[in-house]
């Protein structure tokens, strides 16, 4: 197969994808650690003195401190713009009013979150 089919076959169905995506989803739910959390270790009260909740953190696209461990960003936040959904709140700032908020979804990532317990790490 030439690489003028291969790109040919690779366009299609990118273009495919593409049209088909915009209005296929209307939520999205994220799990995960500091790479996507939009701000529930802020909300959570873990931390006595959190640098996430002051600038530089959320300054380049936000304008303001986020709560998340970015000055932008995140790529749950890209994900959604191709979706056409609006960003993930986190799921600790709208507890209370979950059914009215979470129309798109919520983000239940929480930074520092592991798959294994903390007794693992320290047997290492």
């Amino acid at each position: 197969m030439n690489m003028v089919t291969l790109f040919f076959l690779f366009f299609c169905a990118h273009t495919r994808l593409s049209a088909s995506t915009s209005s296929e989803y209307d939520k999205t739910f994220s799990f995960g650690d500091s790479i996507a959390d939009t701000g529930n270790l802020l909300h959570s009260g873990a931390l006595a003195n959190p640098v996430i909740g002051r600038l530089p953190y959320g300054e380049t696209f936000f304008n303001h401190p986020t709560g998340r461990c970015s000055d932008g960003r995140l790529i749950i936040d890209f994900i959604a713009e191709k979706y056409g959904l609006p960003y993930l709140p986190p799921y600790l700032l709208i507890a209370k009013s979950l059914k009215s908020k979470a129309k798109h979804g919520v983000n239940f990532a929480v930074a520092g979150a592991t798959a294994l317990d903390a007794q693992f790490f320290y047997d290492q």
